[in-house]
C-alpha cells in the first residue's frame, strides 16, 4: 500500500487565526513498506520513542520494534524541506499496520486520531498539528477548521475550465519551524494582527468556498488577491530564486502564485488560464498541472 504525501492547498497561516484550511493528499510522492537487508536505524530509534506508556495505549509497539528489527524499511520517494509530510506518511504507515484498532477512516473520530498521529509525529519535529501524517492515512482531501474540526470533502472536477492549476517547484528546502515563529511574532503587531483577521482570513474562507463550488473564474481572482497580500505581507516566506516571477505574475496578470505551505521553498500554488505562462515558467522551474 502505498502512502501519499499532503498538499496544503489553501490556508497556510490563517489556520492558526481561525481560518479554514484545504488539505489534500498528492499521489506524485509517496512512501511504501519494503523489506530491506540492513534495518533503518531511525526506525529502530522511532520504535524506542514508541515505547511507552502511551504509545502501547493503541499501538503494537513489540510488533513494530520487531519488524524494524526484520528489515521493515519505509521507502520514500517524498522530498524533505518541502512540507508535503515525508514523516506524516512514515507514521500515517505505522499506525496503519501496528495500531491494535485502527480508527476508521470513515468515522467520526478523526479528532482523535489526529491527536493519537500527531504525539507518533513528535519524535520528528518536537511538535506537531498531526495534519500531515492524517491526510496520508485517510487518503481523501479534508477541510480542517479550527474550532469544527476535520470534515472530508469531495474536490470539484475541473474538466473543460480554462482555468488551470499548477506547482511550481522551488527546488528549495525548507524548515517550517523559524517561519511559523516569525508569522506569530509579526501577528504580536496590531497593523499586521488586523490585516490577517479582517482581511485575509475572509479571503482564504471565500476562496476554499469558490474552489469547492467548482467556481474558477472568482478562484482566479481570489488567488490573484491572495499572492499580492503575500508579496505584501510574507515577503520573508517568499525564496529571492521567485520574486522575479511572482512579481510578474502580479504585474501582467497572466498567471498568480501563493504559498503552498509554510513557503520558504518547496511547492508554490499557481494558477492560470494561459498555458503559454505555465509554459513559460517550465523554462525555469518544473512546473506540475493539478
Amino acid at each position: 500500500m502505498k502512502y501519499l504525501s499532503k498538499l496544503l492547498l489553501f490556508g497556510e497561516y490563517t489556520v492558526i487565526n481561525g481560518s479554514r484550511a484545504l488539505a489534500v493528499p498528492y499521489n506524485r510522492f509517496y512512501g511504501e513498506w519494503e523489506l530491506a537487508a540492513v534495518p533503518d536505524e531511525r526506525l529502530l530509534r522511532f520504535a524506542e520513542y514508541l515505547d511507552d506508556a502511551e504509545g502501547h495505549a493503541f499501538l503494537n509497539v513489540p510488533a513494530f520494534s520487531k519488524a524494524c528489527r526484520e528489515g521493515w524499511i519505509f521507502r520514500s520517494n517524498i522530498p524533505l524541506g518541502y512540507g508535503l509530510g515525508s514523516s506524516g506518511a512514515l507514521c500515517a504507515a505505522v499506525y496503519d499496520r501496528f495500531a491494535k484498532a485502527p480508527i476508521h477512516r470513515h468515522t467520526g473520530k478523526l479528532n482523535l486520531l489526529k491527536r493519537q498521529l500527531a504525539w507518533m509525529e513528535s519524535f520528528f519535529h518536537g511538535a506537531s498539528s498531526g495534519t500531515d501524517p492524517l491526510i496520508s492515512y485517510l487518503n481523501y482531501p479534508v477541510v480542517i477548521h479550527p474550532q469544527k474540526g476535520i470534515r472530508e470533502i469531495s474536490l470539484p472536477d475541473p474538466e473543460g475550465s480554462s482555468y488551470q492549476m499548477f506547482l511550481l517547484d522551488t527546488g528549495l528546502s525548507r524548515s517550517t519551524g523559524p517561519l511559523v515563529d516569525l508569522y506569530l511574532k509579526k501577528c504580536g503587531q496590531s497593523d499586521y494582527a488586523s490585516m490577517i483577521s479582517g482581511d485575509l482570513v475572509p479571503l482564504i474562507d471565500q476562496l476554499i468556498d469558490d474552489y469547492l463550488n467548482g467556481a474558477w473564474k472568482k478562484v482566479c481572482e481570489r488567488m490573484q488577491a491572495v499572492s499580492d497580500v503575500q508579496w505584501q505581507y510574507f515577503p520573508e516566506m517568499i525564496p529571492e530564486a521567485v520574486r522575479s516571477i511572482w512579481k510578474t505574475g502580479l504585474e501582467k496578470g497572466s498567471y498568480s502564485l501563493k504559498l503552498c505551505g509554510a513557503g520558504g521553498g518547496g511547492f508554490l500554488l499557481g494558477m492560470s488560464m494561459s498555458e503559454a505562462a505555465i509554459d513559460t515558467l517550465r523554462a525555469t522551474f518544473p512546473c506540475y498541472l493539478l
